[in-house]
């Protein structure tokens, strides 16, 4: 069954609460394996490297599609619903 997750805390990466998350679970899975992670910021750059699908969000800087352009997918932005798009293209919705 597919889970949604987001969370931080002041001054966390996104990967440093997915790795908590990860670790306290009581689910068999990894952040390799199974996640398909979404961000549109430089704090989001460790979790969509290490995701099984890193997906940077259409309305991410120049610079950061740039960085990051042979380690994730760019999908639509957040006004174009880039995110549910995503989630229905990898479920088969």
């Amino acid at each position: 069954m597919p889970h949604l997750q987001a969370c931080a805390k002041a001054k966390q990466s996104a990967r440093e609460a997915n790795g908590k998350i990860e670790s306290e679970s009581e689910v068999p899975w990894t952040v390799e394996s199974t996640c398909i992670a979404f961000g549109d910021n430089e704090n989001d750059v460790r979790m969509l490297v290490k995701a099984a699908r890193g997906c940077l969000m259409g309305n991410s800087t120049e610079e950061l599609k740039k960085t990051l352009k042979n380690d994730v997918v760019v999908v639509g932005t957040n006004s174009e619903d880039g995110v549910a798009h995503e989630i229905k293209k990898a479920f088969k919705l």
